[in-house]
C-alpha cells in the first residue's frame, strides 16, 4: 500500500512539474506554432496548447479507439433504422387517399411525415454501412495509428468516414424526431383550431428537445475545425465533392440519384398544400360503413 501511494505521488509530481513547464513556456513559442490538425494556436484553445507542448512520447495508438467508435455507433443507428422503416409503412392508406384529410395543412403534414421517415431510414442505413466499412478498413488497411487523440487520428486517416458517420447519425435522429412530431399531430387530430394548444405543446416539446440535442452536438465539436453542426454539414459536402472529383464512378451516380430524389421530394411535398381545395369540417360526412368521408371528392358508400 505504501509503495502504491509512493508511486501515485511520483506520478502526480511528474505531471504537476510538466504542467508548470507548460505554463512557464513563453507564449510566443505556442503562438508561432500550428496544431497537428493544421489550426494556429489560440489562447482559448487548450487542446492545441497541450498538443503542441507534448513530446513525441505522448503519442499513442488510437486505432482501437477508432474501431470502437465505429462499431458502437451502429447499435443506436440500427434502432433508429428499425423504427423508421416501421413508421414509413404505417400511414400508407392515408397517403394513398390524401383527399380524405380534413385540411390542406393535414395533407402537407402527412407527406412531410413520410419524407422525414424515409430520410431517417436512409441516413440510418448509410451510417450502418459506413461504420462497418470504416471498421473493416481500419483492420485491413495499413495506417499510422500514432496520434495525440482519436479525433486527430480519424481526421488524418479517414476524414470522410468519420465526419459522414457523425453527420448522418445526428441527421437521422433529427429527422426521426420530426416524423414523431408529425405523427402525433396526425394521429391525435391536433391540426384543428380548437386543438391548437395541444398542437403547440407537441411542437414546442419536440423543438426544445431538438434544440437541446443540437446544442450538445455543437458543444462536443466546438473546439474542432468543424465548430458546429452546420460547419460539419459543409465539411461533409466538401469531402463528398472531393470524392466525386477523384473517384467518380458509383460516387457520382449516388450523388446524382440523391439530388434527383431530393428535387422530386420537393416537387411532391410543397404543392400538396395548394393542390387540394379547402376542406372544412362541415364537408365531412359519415358513410354507411362508418368511415368519415369528404363529400367533395367521393360519394359515401351505398349512394
Amino acid at each position: 500500500m505504501v509503495f502504491g501511494l509512493q508511486q501515485s505521488f511520483v506520478s502526480f509530481a511528474t505531471s504537476f512539474g510538466r504542467y508548470h513547464h507548460y505554463l512557464d513556456t513563453p507564449s510566443s513559442v505556442f503562438q508561432s506554432s500550428v496544431t497537428p490538425l493544421g489550426r494556429p494556436w489560440s489562447p482559448g484553445n487548450d487542446d492545441s496548447l497541450f498538443a503542441m507542448a507534448a513530446s513525441p512520447s505522448d503519442f499513442a495508438d488510437y486505432s482501437q479507439a477508432a474501431v470502437s467508435f465505429f462499431t458502437s455507433i451502429r447499435v443506436p443507428a440500427s434502432l433508429i433504422a428499425g423504427n423508421a422503416i416501421t413508421a414509413f409503412f404505417v400511414l400508407t392508406k392515408r397517403t394513398q387517399a390524401p383527399e380524405n384529410e380534413s385540411s390542406k395543412l393535414s395533407i402537407f403534414v402527412l407527406f412531410l411525415y413520410q419524407a422525414l421517415s424515409m430520410a431517417s431510414l436512409l441516413l440510418s442505413f448509410n451510417t450502418i454501412v459506413t461504420t462497418t466499412n470504416a471498421a473493416n478498413s481500419l483492420m485491413v488497411r495499413p495506417q499510422n495509428p500514432m496520434a495525440h487523440s482519436a479525433y486527430e487520428f480519424l481526421m488524418r486517416e479517414m476524414p470522410y468516414e468519420f465526419l459522414s458517420t457523425k453527420w448522418a447519425f445526428y441527421s437521422s435522429i433529427f429527422c426521426f424526431l420530426g416524423s414523431v412530431a408529425c405523427r402525433a399531430l396526425l394521429d391525435f387530430n391536433l391540426l384543428k383550431r380548437k386543438r391548437i394548444r395541444s398542437a403547440l405543446m407537441v411542437l414546442f416539446s419536440m423543438g426544445g428537445l431538438t434544440s437541446n440535442m443540437l446544442h450538445m452536438v455543437n458543444a462536443s465539436v466546438s473546439h474542432t475545425e468543424y465548430c458546429n453542426f452546420w460547419a460539419m454539414t459543409v465539411g461533409v459536402m466538401q469531402l463528398f465533392w472531393e470524392r466525386i472529383c477523384k473517384k467518380k464512378g458509383l460516387v457520382l451516380v449516388s450523388s446524382l440519384m440523391w439530388n434527383v430524389a431530393a428535387f422530386i421530394t420537393f416537387l411532391s411535398l410543397i404543392p400538396r398544400m395548394f393542390h387540394y381545395t379547402d376542406i372544412k369540417e362541415s364537408d365531412m360526412m359519415i358513410a354507411p360503413d362508418g368511415i368519415k368521408t369528404n363529400k367533395k371528392w367521393r360519394k359515401p358508400i351505398g349512394d
